[in-house]
């Protein structure tokens, strides 16, 4: 045990190798953060991030989680029927998500809508791809298996980019 570890717990002031390892260690605790974490280390550039942003606002309209009302608009006073804008909101986002999927094909959109809408990382993503069923089984797919729901994701993501 190095003399950092209790007065540095994020291994600030250590080497560059333990500063990876302590990076590494934490990210496994880090639960709904694959999208982050792929542009952080590299793997997706600034406007694949920004898409797989989109799909997990869009995850959270059809959740419910409507974006709120801008109160800084004027009031207008009409006599129509009030609409539902929780409704409509989780509506569009659907007809959004369709068309998505419509662009993507089966395979992209698990794997998009699993990592950037759902928050799972690429490994539990995988498990649904995984073709051995005793790995399926056990919840570790194999690294063909992780690599390909990788290039799934930065390939949907970059299809994504095209359209939005």
């Amino acid at each position: 045990m190095s003399n950092f570890d209790n007065t540095d717990p994020l291994r600030l002031h250590a080497p560059k190798k333990a500063q990876k390892q302590e990076r590494l260690r934490r990210a496994k605790y880090q639960r709904g953060q694959a999208l982050e974490w792929l542009f952080n280390n590299k793997h997706i550039n600034k406007q694949q991030y920004l898409a797989g942003c989109k799909i997990r606002a869009l995850f959270a309209e059809c959740e419910g989680q409507a974006s709120s009302i801008d109160l800084m608009q004027p009031r207008v006073d009409c006599s129509r029927k009030v609409r539902d804008w929780l409704m409509v909101s989780t509506t569009e986002a659907h007809k959004t998500l369709e068309r998505v999927a419509a662009l993507l094909g089966p395979d992209q959109t698990q794997a998009v809508f699993a990592i950037a809408g759902q928050g799972l990382s690429i490994t539990e993503a995988a498990v649904a791809f995984e073709e051995n069923d005793e790995k399926r089984e056990a919840g570790t797919p194999s690294r063909a298996t992780r690599d390909y729901v990788s290039r799934l994701m930065r390939n949907g993501l970059g299809h994504i980019v095209e359209t939005f």
